[in-house]
């Protein structure tokens, strides 16, 4: 007696309804990088009371925040540095919410 009342086994049996491409079979007119999500940009928000102009570590950028609540976009390579800022959130895309 198997532990799963063999349910495991019916499954396997059962066909699938959708397809499945190798990447030999794959048809010419899908792309699989086309739906993938690359990120080249994170974005924080200004929480002080005064102008900040910040220069990345890495990539020698200027980032300029005007006024309290400015979302600035920020290069991958300067995150890191910039979390430890204070005054700095780090946040979403300003128009994605």
């Amino acid at each position: 007696m198997s532990c799963c009342g063999n349910k495991r086994q019916q499954m396997q049996s059962v066909p699938s309804a959708g397809r499945v491409y190798s990447s030999h079979s794959m048809p010419q007119s899908v792309d699989p990088k086309r739906n993938e999500i690359r990120y080249s940009e994170a974005y924080f928000e200004y929480k002080g009371t005064r102008s900040m102009m910040i220069i990345g570590p890495h990539t020698g950028k200027q980032y300029r925040f005007n006024k309290q609540g400015d979302v600035v976009a920020v290069d991958l390579k300067d995150r890191v540095a910039l979390q430890g800022v204070r005054d700095l959130r780090e946040t979403f895309h300003p128009f994605v919410r």
